[in-house]
C-alpha cells in the first residue's frame, strides 16, 4: 500500500513539473522570437532566451522520459552543476544571464500590463466613440479619441473584422485571470531559475558535488 502511495505521489510530481516545465518552455519560447524579431536586441538577451529554452526542453524530455540513459545529452546538461566546480560555474554563469534576461522582460511585462490594462477599459467602457459633443473631453483627448477612431475603422474596412466588438466578446475577468497567470508562471519560471542558481553557487563555493554516478546505479540495483 506504502509503494502504491509512493507510486501514486510520484506520479502527481511528475504530472505537475511537466505542465510547469511546458508553459515555461512556451513562455521562453515568445522571448525568444520577440528577441530575433527586435532589431535593437542584444547579444545577451538572445544567447540568454535561447539557452535557457533550450535547458528547459532537455529538463523537459528528462522528465518525461525518467528511464533515459544517464549519459544522454538532455541529463548532462540538466545534471552538470552536480558533476564538477567547473560545470556548476557555468551553469551559475548561464543562470546570472537567465535572471538577468527575466527581469528585463519583467519590466517590459509591467508596461504591457498597464497599457493593456488602459487599452481594455477604454475598449470595454466605449471610451474609443467618437462624441463631438460630449464637453467633458480636452481638445488632445479628442483628437486621440479622433484617431484611434479613424485606425479602427481603417482596420475594420481592410480586415472586414469589428476589432472592438470581436475585443468584447471575451469577458473581462477572463482576461484578469488570463494576466494572472502569466504573471504567476512568469514569476514561478523566476523561482525556479534562482533556485538553480543558488544550488550552482552552494556546489562553486564549497559543497562537494552529488555523485551522480552512484546514485544511478543504486536506483538500478533496487
Amino acid at each position: 500500500m506504502a509503494v502504491t502511495a509512493s507510486s501514486f505521489v510520484s506520479k502527481v510530481f511528475r504530472a505537475i513539473s511537466v505542465v510547469l516545465l511546458t508553459s515555461w518552455s512556451i513562455t521562453t519560447l515568445g522571448f525568444s522570437a520577440l528577441n530575433v524579431l527586435n532589431e535593437n536586441r542584444s547579444l545577451i538577451g538572445t544567447a540568454a532566451s535561447i539557452s535557457l529554452l533550450t535547458y528547459l526542453a532537455c529538463r523537459l524530455l528528462v522528465t518525461t522520459q525518467p528511464t533515459a540513459q544517464n549519459d544522454s545529452i538532455a541529463h548532462i546538461l540538466t545534471t552538470a552543476y552536480l558533476r564538477s566546480r567547473g560545470e556548476a560555474l557555468a551553469t551559475l554563469v548561464f543562470t546570472l544571464a537567465w535572471l538577468y534576461e527575466l527581469l528585463s522582460q519583467a519590466v517590459i511585462m509591467v508596461f504591457m500590463t498597464i497599457f493593456g490594462g488602459a487599452i481594455a477599459t477604454a475598449i470595454y467602457t466605449d471610451a474609443f466613440v467618437d462624441d463631438p459633443n460630449d464637453l467633458h473631453q480636452s481638445d488632445s483627448d479628442r483628437e486621440n479619441t479622433s484617431l484611434a477612431v479613424a485606425e479602427i475603422d481603417e482596420f475594420k474596412e481592410r480586415v472586414g473584422v469589428d476589432p472592438v466588438a470581436l475585443f468584447k466578446l471575451i469577458p473581462p475577468k477572463a482576461l484578469v485571470c488570463f494576466a494572472i497567470l502569466v504573471w504567476v508562471n512568469f514569476a514561478t519560471l523566476g523561482l525556479y531559475v534562482l533556485r538553480l542558481s543558488w544550488r550552482s553557487a552552494k556546489v562553486v563555493l564549497g559543497s562537494s558535488p552529488a555523485p551522480i554516478v552512484q546514485k544511478s546505479e543504486a536506483r538500478d540495483s533496487k
